[in-house]
């Protein structure tokens, strides 16, 4: 659902509709991201949230294990820093596409070990703990929850996806999705709860706590560095130069280094210990 449901959440719950689905995502998909005001508009009308993490997930090569200790810090980070979503609930991943058995165990699995890694690493210096769903076919949906991978279960509406009709007559999702449809004015999908599973890890903000949340990102560090790059050095979605261009740091641009993978290297260039993206670390030298 879009911004527009801060407007709309009124006429939501006056159709019977106790809980929404709406996303995070990286940096740079900011348009289809929730933010704090809509989450707040939502909780006065008495509506819970169940988060969704999506970027461009709809190929085998958008999953590997950096890729989803990626989108676990950020995904942690947006949750627990900006939305200040409530501890013990669930934020879902998106898989958004018909993928084989062997693309669920060579890359989706993975990735979710590695978004698995980054809520443990948060988690352990005192942050709230979320629970790991999964979004994506019957296949994927019973693969990673029979190998102890997620939580919790979204089943998207693709009905010819592999093992689609099998894993919704198992009744062990916790969400089905139907088709998309206009709700009080607005496209999106009415989902089913499941009547045998009515955990669907969602929450609903608590008003009167908000305030700032711990949540320091992976393997902080006090060390700062600069950019060396005579030219600039471009801040990337992911560790790696099939990841979007977020930005480009300038010459001499002071900023520290939250984590490493291989030879790219996390950074929080804003000095407020959330993570920024990612740059290659060869361009970066020690203040």
């Amino acid at each position: 659902m879009c911004s527009r449901v801060r407007r709309r959440s009124g006429g939501l719950k006056q159709r019977v509709y106790d809980t929404v689905g709406r996303y995070y995502a990286r940096p740079g998909n900011e348009w289809k991201t929730i933010k704090l005001p809509e989450a707040v508009a939502l909780a006065r009308a008495g509506i819970s949230i169940v988060a969704i993490y999506q970027d461009r997930q709809n190929q085998a090569v958008d999953f590997d294990l950096s890729k989803g200790r990626f989108a676990g810090t950020t995904a942690y980070n947006y949750a627990a820093g900006v939305i200040f979503q409530t501890a013990g609930s669930a934020i879902y991943f998106g898989v958004d596409y018909d993928a084989s058995e062997g693309e669920v165990r060579d890359n989706i699995i993975p990735f979710f070990q590695g978004v698995k890694e980054a809520f443990e690493q948060a988690a352990g210096a005192h942050a709230p703990l979320f629970r790991i769903g999964v979004y994506g076919s019957g296949l994927v949906c019973r693969l990673l929850r029979d190998g102890g991978h997620v939580e919790l279960t979204f089943l998207s509406q693709s009905t010819g996806h592999r093992e689609h009709r099998v894993f919704l007559n198992s009744m062990n999702w916790n969400l089905s999705q139907s088709a998309e449809t206009t709700l009080c004015g607005m496209d999106g999908d009415p989902d089913d709860t499941n009547p045998t599973k009515p955990d669907t890890g969602s929450f609903l903000l608590d008003l009167g706590s908000l305030g700032p949340v711990p949540s320091p990102p992976p393997t902080p560090t006090d060390d700062r560095y600069t950019v060396i790059a005579s030219g600039g050095l471009r801040l990337r979605a992911g560790p790696g130069t099939e990841f979007d261009v977020q930005s480009v740091l300038s010459f001499g641009a002071v900023v520290t280094i939250l984590a490493r993978e291989g030879n790219w290297a996390l950074l929080d260039t804003t000095g407020d210990g959330s993570a920024s993206g990612f740059a290659y670390s060869a361009y970066l030298r020690k203040v």
